[in-house]
């Protein structure tokens, strides 16, 4: 573990703003989430972010639990095609549980960690993986860090940022940052999700909730939570009538035609 004054006073007052702006979305924890991982990215200089609260980490003595499943998951940076196909082939399919580092990183539930790849995977054992090779190269991703924290009720909220293949490894400055921001923001993870019902394909649309503009997530994420036209535009800070054009974009690319229409579609099971 760094002490403290390995991270630098430029690193200390980025993640402080950051853990602020956060608390400024959380009005709109999708919006916030999508910020975290944007913002994460660019500080420890990473490709793709993976935030995801996995269910069933612990077991009721609180051994490891192999049925370890991800709730509900959220990426960022990779582009349109290559997210569906991470989530139709990947996350949906659940083949992250073959994942060289899955058990490792699982295996003591209940107390906060963090990690690079190499501390729990030896690079001989890694590259020679079939599902490095099959799935992880083949998003484009190579080195990893991430952290994990408990959430309360058996869930725990793991943070990774990935490196492309080739790059330089992640080192400890990146392992303490990631560790800190997801400790920091972690009530992200306990808060409800009224975008979780879509992006678990209860409802059938046109297009994925991933294929909306982060705004048109923020304002669907609002509507699914009740609230009014006038709610919606003070929270986010824009015009009623902005506020009712989006709601209509969002109607016509989840192929509704009203409030009552979308609301009955995310309590249908």
């Amino acid at each position: 573990m760094m002490s403290p004054s390995d991270l630098t006073s430029a690193d200390w007052r980025a993640m402080l703003a950051l853990v602020g702006e956060i608390g400024e979305l959380s009005a709109t924890p999708g919006e916030a989430c999508a910020h975290l991982m944007a913002r994460l990215a660019d500080l420890i200089g990473s490709g793709p972010v993976w935030w995801s609260v996995v269910g069933g980490a612990a077991s009721g003595d609180g051994q490891a639990n192999d049925a370890a499943d991800v709730m509900r998951s959220r990426v960022h940076g990779l582009d349109r095609a290559t997210l569906q196909r991470w989530e139709r082939d990947y996350l949906q399919a659940r083949v992250y549980g073959e994942h060289p580092m899955w058990e490792k990183a699982f295996a003591a539930p209940g107390r906060p960690r963090s990690f690079l790849r190499r501390d729990i995977v030896e690079d001989g054992v890694w590259y020679r993986n079939p599902h490095v090779t099959d799935y992880v190269r083949g998003f484009g991703a190579d080195d990893i860090v991430a952290a994990i924290v408990p959430t309360g009720d058996g869930t725990e909220l793991c943070v990774a940022a990935m490196r492309s293949w080739g790059d330089v490894g992640f080192t400890a400055r990146e392992r303490e940052i990631i560790q800190l921001l997801a400790t920091s923001t972690a009530w992200l993870a306990r808060r409800p999700d009224p975008l979780a019902s879509i992006a678990n394909g209860h409802i059938r649309a046109p297009v994925t909730i991933a294929d909306l503009a982060p705004r048109h997530r923020a304002v669907l994420e609002l509507l699914a939570a009740g609230h009014s036209e006038k709610r919606i535009a003070a929270t986010l800070n824009i015009s009623p009538r902005t506020a009712h054009k989006y709601i209509e974009q969002i109607y016509r690319a989840l192929d509704v035609s009203s409030r009552a229409e979308l609301m009955a579609r995310f309590i249908a099971r």
